[in-house]
């Protein structure tokens, strides 16, 4: 018994898949217990909870246990119903002597026609969460087994480990997967933004160009014809404008980040930076009658304004 348990956890540990550790898990209990059938349900559900067949097999003889085995695959069991719904039901395993004799085995037909007469099944546990049941069945009538059914609790243990790995290698690579398309949307997004500055800034220019060069003749002709008030309005005008166009070349540069390899980055105050910005903002300071402060800035790397 001790050497099954073994045999169970070393193929358990070395399987790649869920359905490798089954298929290895019945293999061993049937030679082991010498049952020639052996079968593995997995649990369909949440909240209703029923067995479906895993296509899994141990069969002696192919020919023989045919028909039972695509009885089966088409049986459905629900929590509670058959002995394998028992065994879902209560996480215990179960052993009946004489399936014919017994109320709750529901296959007891197709059994006969088989030859099948005992039957043990036991659950696969993840922590106390039935993940699966697993059934064998021997043509001849067998006694309970109390060393094979205690053996039974520890392979169940053992195979639900096998689940709870392959869970968390489905929830990494959903995970995976989701920062994948994450990353995806922001590239898409990014190169939709570079874009669209690219464009703003490029179709921005010419009309600014033009209030620039009026904004420049005004400067030209009408300086020190009209009023002191009406100078500092026009240099206000010609200003913004030249500030404008820097910020909208600015914004080209920007848009091009990234994709132009030949950006060099330099050392700049921060200090500065801010200077510039104040200035920028310096009309909606004064109406809203605020103080900028500001000190120890560091320097960053930057890309500089073409």
């Amino acid at each position: 018994m001790l050497d099954l348990m073994q045999a169970v956890t070393a193929a358990a540990n070395e399987a790649d898949s869920v359905d490798d550790a089954l298929r290895a898990a019945l293999t061993l209990v049937a030679e082991h217990a010498s049952w020639p059938v052996g079968h593995a349900y997995l649990v369909s559900g949440e909240t209703h909870r029923s067995l479906i067949s895993s296509g899994i097999w141990h069969l002696d003889d192919e020919e023989r246990f045919g028909q039972w085995r695509e009885e089966t695959e088409h049986t459905e069991f629900d929590e509670g119903v058959g002995t394998v719904g028992e065994v879902l039901a209560n996480g215990k395993p179960s052993w009946v002597a004489d399936i014919s004799n017994h109320p709750g085995f529901v296959r007891s037909e197709p059994a006969r026609a088989a030859g099948l007469k005992s039957t043990f099944g036991f659950p696969v546990l993840s922590g106390h969460e039935v993940t699966a049941v697993l059934e064998f069945f021997s043509t001849n009538v067998e006694q309970p087994d109390e060393n094979l059914l205690q053996a039974m609790v520890t392979i169940g243990t053992q195979l639900g480990r096998v689940f709870e790995r392959e869970r968390a290698r489905r929830m990494l690579e959903e995970r995976e997967a989701a920062l994948r398309e994450k990353s995806a949307e922001l590239e898409r997004s990014n190169a939709d933004l570079e874009q669209f500055a690219y464009v703003a800034s490029h179709d921005l220019q010419e009309p600014l160009r033009m209030v620039s060069s009026y904004v420049q003749l005004l400067a030209r002709r009408y300086r020190g014809k009209l009023d002191n008030d009406a100078d500092d309005f026009i240099g206000y005008a010609v200003e913004g404008a030249a500030r404008m166009q820097s910020l909208i070349r600015d914004l080209l540069t920007f848009s091009r980040v990234g994709r132009d390899a030949r950006m060099n980055s330099e050392t700049v105050n921060v200090s500065e930076v801010v200077e510039v910005a104040v200035d920028n903002l310096q009309k909606a300071v004064e109406e809203a009658d605020a103080t900028v402060l500001y000190e120890g800035l560091p320097e960053v790397e930057v890309i500089p304004p073409s």
